[in-house]
């Protein structure tokens, strides 16, 4: 039960759980104290059913005994009836069924790169949803691990989901993001698959190349050309970046298969009457001359000249910004105000947050819960180098203490990857008195690649004009555990929009424990920039498991949004919220952004977007609440 006690003007708060830790139990009393030997004003508790009770003018230094009862006792107040005190959540778990469960190839990172700070090879599974078959219904896509069949699920009249199975769909490939869209502009909804992981080496270079599926109309697939792309890729998004009327690509680098962290380069691909062209080296040398390992992009519109810009985040790296000068894409990261800020960025997305007409971001990490939180002050730091010379990469990674720098990993670890440092440390007490640079020389250090993260909280990005932002950390609730979906709408029809996130990630490097604390979470915004969670029981979302991306669209009924959430291992976990008030607007994919004018009199840019968040697609549509004046869609 969670408790609530009120002192003068300051609450506390306890919450009850008996059972913690290894099988383990606990006494079934709450302790508080104070500061002085007034009486409490208010007492509330909360039980797990969602019953609520209070008790009044409560003397203290005395052990209080509380019964949950359906009946109230004469010093137990009921606030309202048992069937009205139920708190009725925003959204309801699985109404909707996937019929899809995930299951990740076995594949040790550690055995080849025995100092990866984290698997490579489970990034999965990525989703996405369009009306592929033109029937007026939502369906969706989910990609696959290697040698294992994709999923293509059309939705029912009856909101229930089937596979259609297509014969032209690759299964040997570590399929990571996948977009629909319209490449040849026939009305009809192709698919575009980036192929990635850390399995493929360099004698399966097939293993590496995307794959693209035309649409016949009817939601049959057949296989499509695109340019030799023998990359490790993650994101794929589309966007016109030429403002030609079609959709382009920018598709991410994510790893060199077995030869960490050397950086890959990634791709802007021109659509030309429906044939992709790779201009990377024309409109955006950058992605091959200064790559980075990109997890995560968006195209958007940042400084309203309607033209789209890229955004673009990943892993040891700033967020980097370019912006589209007539279609050729300049990095403008250093005056932005926030290119110090290096992270392990999983994810980025974008909405109007504080209705003040340009687009704010929300930018997913790792999260401060984890076993490496560098600061701006003290960094951890990440030094790649051949420091034993046997011909391959090694890893260092190193936090500060005391103003030195020491290793992050153990020395067991060390002798695994480099077996010369036995004969050099022998035994522990040789070598746990050292600091990192007692160990390492200045030279091997000099000569190494060098990365930061300095970074590790999530952030609420605010665009402040002319290619300036300012960045705060999302609530405390949204950095217990790695932010990779992220699924953005106005969700409770109040004329805000909102967040749902997900994320969670089980393959860190093999001294940390799985980053597992996430349940997914609801952020309400409230028109300002500001973020208020929303535990589960008034959300409804709990997702369980090794979650990835998350995605919106509409039901089959159009009146309720339904939130799908692939878990990496698990099923699809869908949550669908309680019947609208509001009417849903569809958006055809022509349709680039909209102006929502509120009757508070503010007005928030709403962009749609082909491929955001982490590995996914949503449905592009509005909510007209109550609180809409006028919707004008450009």
């Amino acid at each position: 039960a969670r408790i609530k006690v009120l002192q003068d003007t300051v609450w506390q708060s306890v919450e009850l759980q008996r059972t913690r830790g290894f099988v383990s139990s606990v006494d079934a009393c709450a302790y508080f104290g104070f500061p002085s030997n007034k009486p409490l004003k208010e007492l509330h508790v909360l039980w797990p059913d969602g019953t609520k009770q209070e008790l009044k003018n409560i003397t203290i230094n005395k052990k209080l005994t509380i019964t949950y009862s359906k009946t109230p006792s004469k010093q137990q107040k009921k606030l309202i009836s048992a069937k009205e005190d139920r708190v009725e959540p925003l959204f309801v778990k699985n109404l909707v069924t996937i019929p899809y469960k995930h299951q990740e190839n076995v594949f040790d990172d550690f055995f080849r790169e025995r100092l990866l700070p984290k698997r490579l090879s489970m990034n999965g599974p990525g989703i996405a949803t369009a009306d592929v078959n033109n029937d007026g219904l939502y369906d969706v896509y989910i990609s696959s691990p290697e040698n294992s069949r994709p999923r293509l699920l059309l939705q029912t009249i009856s909101g229930s989901f089937i596979e259609s199975r297509q014969v032209a769909f690759d299964t040997i490939c570590e399929q990571q993001g996948a977009i629909f869209l319209d490449i040849d502009n026939d009305n009809d909804m192709d698919l575009y698959v980036a192929n990635g992981g850390n399995e493929s080496i360099t004698d399966e270079p097939e293993r590496m190349q995307d794959r693209l599926y035309i649409n016949d109309g009817k939601g049959n697939y057949s296989l499509g050309t695109l340019p030799v792309m023998l990359t490790s890729t993650s994101c794929v998004v589309a966007g016109d970046i030429d403002n030609d009327g079609d959709m382009d690509l920018f598709v991410g680098g994510r790893n060199n298969a077995g030869n960490y962290p050397s950086m890959p380069r990634s791709y802007i691909l021109i659509n030309n009457n429906g044939v992709f062209i790779d201009v990377t080296e024309n409109i955006a040398s950058v992605f091959i001359a200064n790559p980075s390992m990109v997890q995560s992009a968006l195209w958007t519109d940042f400084d309203n000249d309607n033209w789209l810009d890229l955004i673009v985040v990943g892993e040891w790296s700033p967020i980097r910004f370019f912006k589209n000068n007539g279609g050729q894409l300049t990095e403008i990261t250093e005056i932005t105000g926030i290119n110090g800020l290096h992270g392990w960025w999983n994810s980025i997305n974008g909405g109007d947050f504080d209705n003040d007409g340009d687009i704010d971001y929300v930018v997913g990490n790792f999260g401060p819960n984890i076993r490496y939180r560098g600061s701006e002050k003290y960094p951890i730091e990440f030094f790649a180098n051949d420091f034993d010379k046997n011909g391959s990469a090694d890893h260092l990674m190193t936090y500060w203490e005391n103003d030195k720098r020491y290793a992050v990993r153990s020395l067991m670890a060390f002798y695994n990857q480099m077996p010369i440092l036995r004969k050099r440390f022998p035994l522990y007490r040789d070598y746990v008195q050292l600091s990192f640079d007692d160990v390492f020389s200045k030279e091997s250090l000099d000569s190494s690649q060098k990365m930061l993260l300095n970074c590790v909280h999530s952030l609420y990005v605010e665009n402040l004009g002319n290619g300036k932002f300012r960045a705060k950390n999302l609530p405390a609730l949204a950095q217990i555990a790695p932010i990779l979906g992220s699924a953005i709408q106005d969700f409770d029809e109040d004329g805000n929009l909102d967040i749902v996130i997900s994320g969670n990630f089980y393959g860190p490097d093999v001294e940390a424990w799985r980053y597992d604390a996430g349940y997914g979470l609801l952020l309400r915004g409230d028109g300002k920039g500001g973020f208020i969670p929303q535990d589960a029981l008034h959300s409804g979302i709990c997702i369980h498991g090794d979650s990835r991306g998350i995605i919106a669209l509409p039901s089959h009924s159009n009146a309720r949004i339904t939130l799908c959430a692939p878990v990496n291992g698990g099923y699809v976990q869908t949550f669908v919220t309680r019947p609208l008030t509001s009417e849903i607007i569809t958006i055809t994919p022509t349709q680039r952004y909209a102006m929502v004018e509120l009757k508070n009199g503010k007005q928030r840019k709403h962009e749609f977007y082909c491929g955001s968040g982490y590995l996914s697609q949503s449905a592009n549509f509005l909510i007209k609440s109550k609180q809409v004046k006028k919707i004008i869609l450009k």
